[in-house]
């Protein structure tokens, strides 16, 4: 009998993924839930599992196809009285990977490097052995690099194409505006650097800026839903939970792990949320469930130390927050008197399909409301 494998629904709005690695060939004797193969999105590396068990007849989608959901991928054929066991090349496979270091192994799942390529590296350490240094030459050297003149023509991987391909359906399809404006961080910052030693023991997170404007964020959204939306049709869908999307740079690549349900959670509850997600991505160790659901999304850049800037908004959301770098700066306060003050700029990009100026510009306020007035970390 034929089973049929098609491409599985990995997740909401992912509409097709790219095969990066086949873990069985034709005639492989292939065992129910044992890894098959390795696709990406723009938002994750995933594994697809055999459904049935059986030997595999046909492989229909090679590596580097973009397929698309409920696309043909391999044919299982199920009936047979073959003892199931793997093939004597992927015994190799696992024989060599034993004399990987972790290390080693862990470079080349972030270069894409398949086992078949690592055993075609030649080691230049102890008996050979590969190390991590032979692990980056090698993947530098495998760049698809076009020399032209005094330009070199770089091919993108996968999942840069899948991101690329989906700013351009966002930028297409969501008429954008944007607002910024200036917040007053010093109280808020005070209270986090007397109180992040003490978070950090009793919680094992990082009390952070992020964190608490997730909450502000959360809070504003209670008095303006319109933002926390998908538009569809003739319809706007206004979701019931906020689950903030924050995103985090991998290998020059952005993974955005969603934090749910946040209108629920304490800013001690958002922390370790947001470390254990930011450390399985930089892992990419993410579940499909743990990057699915977003309703809207915090990028802060302000990390690498800019100070201003208008993010795109993550299709189909309705709305993107962009954080900037704090800065000091001189404020004149309202007894008139000068003093330094540390400021933020907070963007707030939104589909001007579902919320007018105004509206936005509440919502934006809201979130400056909130981190400027202490109520907010009194709990902490």
């Amino acid at each position: 009998m034929e089973y049929k494998l098609t491409l599985p629904k990995l997740g909401e709005s992912i509409l097709s993924a790219i095969i990066l690695k086949w873990y069985k060939k034709e005639n492989d004797v292939v065992k129910l839930d044992e890894p098959l193969l390795e696709v990406t999105t723009d938002k994750v590396n995933s594994e697809i599992p055999s459904p049935v068990e059986g030997i595999i007849k046909k492989i229909i989608a090679n590596v580097d196809d973009e397929i698309l959901v409920g696309d043909l991928i391999a044919i299982i054929e199920t009936e047979t009285n073959q003892e199931e066991k793997p093939s004597l090349e992927n015994e190799k496979k696992q024989e060599k990977k034993e004399f990987y270091s972790p290390r080693v192994l862990k470079i080349a799942q972030e270069k894409n490097i398949s086992f078949d390529d690592l055993k075609n590296i030649q080691g230049t350490g102890d008996n050979n052995r590969v190390t991590s240094k032979d692990v980056e030459n090698y993947s530098k050297s495998k760049k698809n690099v076009i020399e032209d003149g005094n330009v070199e023509i770089i091919k993108i991987s996968p999942i840069r194409k899948k991101i690329a391909e989906n700013i351009l359906q966002s930028v297409q399809n969501i008429p954008q505006a944007s607002l910024i404006t200036e917040v007053d961080v010093t109280d808020v910052f005070q209270v986090i650097n007397e109180k992040k030693e003490i978070f950090f023991k009793e919680h094992k997170a990082k009390l952070s800026i992020t964190s608490v404007v997730v909450k502000a964020l959360s809070k504003a959204i209670e008095k303006y839903p319109l933002l926390n939306a998908t538009f569809k049709d003739d319809s706007i869908l206004v979701k019931k939970h906020v689950n903030v999307g924050v995103a985090v740079n991998v290998n020059d690549d952005l993974v955005v792990p969603v934090i749910k349900n946040i209108e629920d959670k304490s800013i001690s509850e958002i922390a370790k949320d947001l470390s254990l997600l930011s450390s399985k991505a930089r892992e990419n160790k993410l579940s499909l469930e743990e990057i699915s659901n977003g309703s809207i999304t915090l990028s802060n850049f302000g990390m690498s130390k800019v100070t201003l800037g208008m993010p795109i908004i993550r299709y189909p959301e309705a709305a993107i927050i962009g954080i900037g770098a704090i800065s000091k700066k001189i404020r004149c306060m309202e007894d008139n008197s000068f003093k330094v003050r540390q400021i933020v700029n907070i963007c707030l990009t939104f589909d001007h399909r579902i919320a007018d100026g105004m509206y936005a510009c509440s919502f934006l306020n809201s979130i400056k409301e909130n981190l400027e007035n202490l109520n907010l970390v009194k709990d902490l």
